[in-house]
């Protein structure tokens, strides 16, 4: 029972209150509902065991559960302030109707002096609680002006032994409510004091969390400074690496250099010429291969497996061999060359009996300026020339020099056409067509790259490399690419 009352008191207190509110202002409302429950409940107990009394003292009692129930009510509708405002400025002028009904046996104006302690818990600015102040003892005034100068309507009754019990009644209710505000002001103090304290608490556990975790923290960033100080000497490492790697490919390259034709030379063998090649990385898996002996001329543009470092040892392998077969040998017929360094590079690279694939594209021309005659052969790759303002092409042979060899001999075939009329011949490997740019970064693809040569071929060879340049990199750009293979273009007029 007990505990059922108490918990039904404690939701009363509660009402209108909110967690987000200051303690303080938590205290206020709950001390307010209090007071106002306490007071409900005393005239409500005068109302229902005394009805048989004068009118006078019943509609008071109902003005009285009507005042302070008001009170509870403007807390619900969260009007905090108004129902302060109310509970200390309307209690006071209800206490003066009692005073004015009753006359002064009902003693009255004890509860105005418990009613002036109401200002001072309330409100903390004087500007508030003073006029309130005042305003209770002005009623405490007129209590005592009542009580001289007029006659109570409920004289008689207060003057007979049931009022005289009243009036008992009266003070020790007056007891009761002094009482209950000093203990509601002492459990919410006592709350105020343990929520400090589990706040407290609460800061000391998280303090010493932050300070476990600050512990952390610099065993982490020690780790941290010495994992960076690894890593430095780490990334000096490398960078010493890559200088050193560096160096030995640009060395590498000085000597790839060296054993390709100088372009020079090739320029002077014919009327018109030019050698576009760009190397994807600082050495080349494209290379390009040049003999001249009398009356021929033989040029050869090469794709080998690859590029790079890789790509340039098959590059020098193919140079090595080519020399050999050509300068050596004698061999000047393009097929039998291609037929010649397809079995040349299986042997130098043991390909029948391991796993080496390795090999190259080649596109080979002999030209034969007494007879007016060029001789093609390609491994895979094509030749554009162009005779009479029509763009020619002879597909070469469906196979590489070197790898895989499924068939039981390998043969590269040769095409022969008359160069008795102007000729210009484009010889090249596959990284420009290949190269991936443009609005819809998609490759350049072959028929994009044959019309561009057939549009400009009418223009000096000089002005047609400018324009391959030019386009090829406007192409990359666009398509905010990188090159992403070697690139080698001949183009000769014959």
């Amino acid at each position: 029972m007990y505990t059922n009352c108490k918990n039904f008191l404690e939701r009363v207190a509660n009402i209108g209150t909110d967690e987000s509110y200051d303690f303080s202002k938590n205290r206020k409302i709950r001390t307010s509902n209090l007071i106002g429950y306490i007071g409900v409940i005393t005239f409500m107990a005068y109302f229902l065991f005394l009805k048989h009394l004068d009118v006078a003292f019943l509609w008071t009692n109902l003005l009285g559960i009507f005042t302070l129930g008001s009170v509870i009510f403007l807390n619900w509708k969260r009007q905090h302030l108004m129902a302060q405002l109310w509970l200390c400025l309307d209690v006071s002028a209800v206490t003066v109707v009692f005073a004015y009904t009753f006359g002064e046996k009902s003693l009255s104006e004890y509860f105005l002096i418990a009613c002036s302690v109401l200002p001072l818990f309330f409100f903390e600015k004087k500007r508030h609680f003073v006029p309130l102040f005042l305003f209770v003892v002005g009623c405490y005034l007129i209590c005592l002006f009542v009580y001289d100068y007029t006659d109570a309507p409920a004289k008689e009754l207060m003057n007979s032994e049931l009022g005289r019990t009243l009036s008992i009644a009266n003070i020790l209710t007056i007891f009761f409510i002094l009482f209950s505000m000093v203990r509601i002001f002492k459990d919410e103090q006592n709350r105020y004091t343990h929520i400090i304290e589990e706040q407290k608490d609460q800061l000391e556990e998280s303090r010493e969390e932050i300070l476990m975790q600050k512990e952390e923290i610099e065993v982490q960033a020690e780790e941290l400074a010495t994992k960076s100080n690894i890593l430095q000497i780490s990334l000096e490492d490398i960078q010493h690496k890559n200088r050193e790697i560096t160096s030995s490919i640009n060395y590498a390259r000085r000597i790839q250099s060296a054993m390709l034709p100088l372009e020079s030379e090739v320029v002077e063998s014919f009327n018109d010429f030019f050698l576009f090649f760009r190397p994807r990385d600082i050495v080349s898996g494209d290379f390009y291969w040049f003999y001249q002996k009398q009356n021929l001329q033989i040029i050869a543009v090469a794709d080998c497996t690859g590029h790079g470092v890789p790509g340039a040892f098959m590059s020098m392998i193919g140079s090595s061999l080519l020399d050999k077969i050509v300068r050596d040998e004698q061999i000047t017929e393009t097929g039998k060359i291609l037929t010649e360094l397809h079995l040349a590079i299986r042997l130098a690279l043991k390909q029948a009996n391991s796993e080496s694939r390795d090999g190259m594209d080649m596109t080979i021309c002999t030209i034969d300026k007494n007879d007016q005659k060029l001789q093609f052969s390609g491994a895979k790759n094509p030749l554009y020339f162009v005779q009479d303002g029509k763009m020619n092409i002879i597909k070469g042979d469906k196979f590489s020099i070197g790898g895989h060899q499924r068939e039981i001999k390998r043969i590269f075939q040769t095409h022969e056409i008359s160069i008795n009329l102007k000729t210009i011949i484009y010889l090249f490997s596959d990284g420009y067509q290949d190269q991936f740019g443009g609005l819809e970064n998609r490759k350049f693809m072959t028929k994009r790259f044959r019309n561009l040569l057939f549009e400009h071929y009418q223009k000096p060879l000089s002005n047609q490399k400018q324009i391959l340049e030019t386009t090829l990199n406007d192409w990359i750009k666009i398509g905010d690419e990188k090159q992403t293979d070697d690139i080698l273009i001949i183009g000769i007029e014959i």
